[in-house]
């Protein structure tokens, strides 16, 4: 079974209750593995904005984001970091980060990871502010329009608190 299912089978059968991830909320930290072997720590993000998006490389509508979310990291607008849930692992991840020139952080996700940014299906994305606050979390396949909306107000959110 695969990660994603096994993680749609216990959202359903209610052994691990959801905890719904609310605007302005910290957002669950993660120390997670690149396709380089590298441990990130989610709290080394804070400083700017931060697109987390969880996706595998068997889901069309992700793979369909990937122009979206390197444009978004190469602008400097927001850091992004995909969290990726194949069950296959670095191998299968690393060479298609290679094959398709993905130019930003993906690291290795895992059940525990996804349940905590309240995941249950993909794709899902997450933009956090420069505080690592939640500013949206979105289900399914992203726009431009909604990305941009979403990255400037966590833009905005954090020049609010300085």
């Amino acid at each position: 079974m695969s990660l994603l299912a096994a993680s749609l089978v216990l959202a359903c059968s209610g052994t691990q209750p959801r905890v719904p991830l609310t605007k302005g909320s910290p957002a669950p930290s993660f120390t997670l593995e690149t396709t380089a072997g590298e441990r990130i720590d989610s709290a080394s993000l804070h400083g700017q904005p931060v697109v987390v998006a969880f996706w595998a490389t068997w889901c069309l509508p992700c793979l369909e984001e990937i122009p979206l979310l390197a444009e978004i990291d190469s602008s400097g607008q927001a850091r992004v970091v995909a969290i990726a849930l194949d069950e296959d692992g670095t191998e299968v991840v690393a060479s298609f980060q290679a094959k398709n020139s993905i130019p930003y952080l993906v690291v290795l996700g895992n059940e525990a990871t996804f349940r905590s940014y309240d995941g249950l299906a993909i794709p899902y994305t997450i933009v956090l502010d420069a505080d690592l606050r939640v500013v949206s979390n979105r289900r399914g396949r992203l726009d431009r329009e909604t990305l941009s909306a979403d990255l400037r107000e966590a833009e905005s959110s954090g020049l609010s608190r300085l």
